[in-house]
């Protein structure tokens, strides 16, 4: 009897099914890696330990910032509301802007002021925080599943130093949390499609759910990302399972199969949790609910500048350009991106795990093609869209970085060049070149930094054509480790000394916040400022200190047509000079000033209380000093 042969597992050219671990990090090499690295799973500790100690001093510069204070506007609104209707539209009757901002995030951060109070608003951004640590945990587990330990390590630490993931985790925008339940999405899927050979699990369930919900957090952030995991699968080149032939039953569906039917499953369970809010405002609001969603542009008004008036306070910040500009975060990292991106061109499938080589390729170049081309649309269609930019951009946060992770591991594998090197270290000089011309008037720090960066982007390219030519390995690897750890060290310092650090600002709405609190509550409170527009951070600082009164915002005055004889009233000023008009109070009324000014992003804030008086007059006229 003859008898069969031995049942081997076919090679990486040919099938596109995950290999079996037979060791807990599975495409690492014995001879490759460092000790730490081959401890296994007993280092994961320490990337946690990472992903929480790096982010925790973008938390301790977190503030109420313009697009974090939008966001929050809701949630105070919601917190304050006895109304649980205003639940499924948050703020609508509050009369504030048309926004149709995703409610996710706005019903978690009024579940927190409801339980914390109103008045520690100031500490939303601990959920921004926490989830930027769990996403750069999952990244590492992703990368780890999808490569080995080595490059999800370097992806922990890219991650860590990244500027765009130090702005979002310092804001009470929703991007962070959605970044990390994409991210976890994303995690659960690549585990089902490794150690489910059906298709169906409950980890395929648990990733539509995580889309679903991220997608009421972030709108249609975690489609751009999920989407193409689909796409990839259908473009695999499979070969039947060679162990098929041996037996009796079917063959188990391949990965591409897989792949596709889960996309499409996730998609639909993602769908029926948050596709109805999506149904839901475009049944109430028409196309331009539903246009919103598709591009991103969560903003429709008159004019934009009525919720974020980035014309008038924001367009004077000296780190506008920088907010704008995507690649100034990045800056220190393009030439590894641009290497990343010429290994993605020039793929070899024996250097790679198969999995990575006929999956992450299509996966990250169609994902990055999703993400430039959202980013490039809102950039072309309206400037003035930053929660659209802030979207688009956080959506090319993980897969930036991951080209950014093999352009490095190219370096440590020496498969690169030393011309290749010095090239791409003076694309990154002329790159941080525009990044000083970008934040040209920011103060001297910054433009030190630069400069610095920019001496060592160059000098950098110098010593890794040098290191190529050592005649020694051991002292090149030490070369290369040295240069490395040093611009990984000032791409930390890049992103930290780009964080906007607006103390005066701080103590001043925390000033305002308690001058408000302290004054008797008022029936309604009304901002002066030119053109009718203020800053998201005095109206929020006035919702939360005086919940019950009627928020109005004018331009010129307050007139108090219909206040009742014992009706008191609070009035804001926000001006860039000081006026010297008239504000007349309502009949009975007396007008006095309850604090010193305040600067507040160079304008001038005061505080007028409005209150009945024993002795009645014809009117009060009060001369603004």
């Amino acid at each position: 009897m003859t008898s069969l042969p031995p049942l081997d597992r076919p090679k990486a050219s040919g099938s596109g099914e995950f290999n079996t671990p037979a060791e807990p990090y599975l495409f690492d090499a014995a001879e490759d890696l460092s000790p730490l690295l081959k401890q296994g799973r007993s280092i994961e500790p320490l990337v946690m330990a990472i992903a929480f100690l790096a982010l925790l001093q973008p938390l301790s510069l977190a503030s109420p910032d313009v697009e974090g204070s939008a966001w929050m506007l809701r949630a105070v609104s919601l917190a304050n509301s006895e109304n649980s209707s205003e639940w499924l539209i948050p703020g609508i009757s509050e009369k504030l802007p048309a926004r149709f901002l995703p409610p996710g995030i706005t019903w978690l951060q009024a579940c927190f002021l409801k339980q914390f109070g109103v008045q520690n608003y100031w500490y939303l951004p601990l959920i921004s925080y926490l989830a930027g640590a769990c996403g750069i945990w999952w990244s590492w587990r992703l990368v780890r599943l999808l490569a080995d330990s080595r490059m999800a390590l370097i992806m922990v630490v890219m991650l860590s130093v990244h500027g765009q993931l130090f702005r979002i985790v310092g804001s009470a925008a929703p991007w962070a949390l959605c970044w990390a339940l994409t991210i976890a999405a994303l995690l659960l899927f690549s585990l089902h499609l490794k150690k489910s050979p059906t298709f169906w699990s409950w980890r395929l369930v648990a990733s539509g759910v995580l889309v679903g919900v991220a997608i009421l957090c972030g709108g249609i952030l975690p489609l751009a990302l999920i989407g193409p995991v689909g796409l990839a699968c259908g473009l695999l080149n499979q070969i039947p399972d060679p162990r098929s032939a041996y037996t009796a039953s079917p063959p188990a569906p391949t990965l591409a199969t897989r792949g596709v039917w889960g996309t499409a499953v996730v998609l639909l369970i993602a769908g029926m949790l948050g596709g109805w809010w999506i149904l839901f405002t475009t049944i109430s609001w028409g196309w331009p609910a539903f246009q919103s969603w598709f591009t991103g542009q969560f903003v429709h008004t008159e004019t934009t500048s009525e919720l974020l008036n980035l014309h008038d306070f924001v367009a004077t910040s000296a780190r506008l350009k920088a907010r704008h500009t995507w690649l100034v975060w990045t800056a220190p990292l393009i030439g590894w991106q641009i290497l990343g991106v010429l290994v993605l061109v020039n793929w070899k499938g024996h250097r790679w795990p198969e999995s990575m080589t006929q999956f992450v390729r299509p996966w990250l170049i169609m994902t990055m093609a999703i993400g430039l081309a959202g980013w490039g649309f809102v950039i072309i269609q309206d400037n003035e869209q930053q929660l659209s930019l802030n979207m688009w951009q956080t959506i090319l946060l993980f897969s930036t970085t991951m080209l950014a992770v093999i352009g490095l591991e190219s370096i440590l594998r020496r498969e690169t060049r030393g011309r290749a090197l010095a090239m791409l270290s003076i694309l990154t000089a002329m790159w941080c070149v525009w990044g000083i011309y970008q934040n040209r008037h920011i103060r001297f720090t910054m433009a030190t930094a630069s400069l610095f960066l920019l001496f060592f982007a160059v000098a950098a390219g110098l010593i890794w054509w040098r290191t190529i030519q050592l005649h020694y390995e051991a002292q090149r690897r030490r070369v290369i480790k040295v240069v490395i750890a040093s611009l990984l060290a000032i791409q930390f310092v890049w992103g930290y000394v780009m964080l906007e650090r607006p103390q005066e600002d701080v103590a001043c709405l925390q000033a305002f916040t308690k001058v408000l609190s302290s004054a008797a509550a008022a029936d309604s409170v009304c901002i002066v400022s030119p053109q009718g527009v203020v800053p998201p951070q005095i109206e929020l600082a006035a919702r939360v200190a005086q919940p019950q009164a009627r928020i109005s915002i004018q331009a010129e005055a307050c007139e108090f047509t219909d206040s009742s004889p014992t009706a008191s009233h609070l009035v804001v000023e926000w001006s860039r000079r000081d006026r010297k008009g008239v504000f007349r109070g309502p009949t009975g009324h007396m007008v006095e000033s309850i604090n010193e000014p305040l600067r507040f992003r160079g304008r001038r804030l005061l505080i007028w209380q409005i209150r009945p008086q024993n002795s009645g007059v014809s009117q009060t006229t009060t001369r603004l000093e």
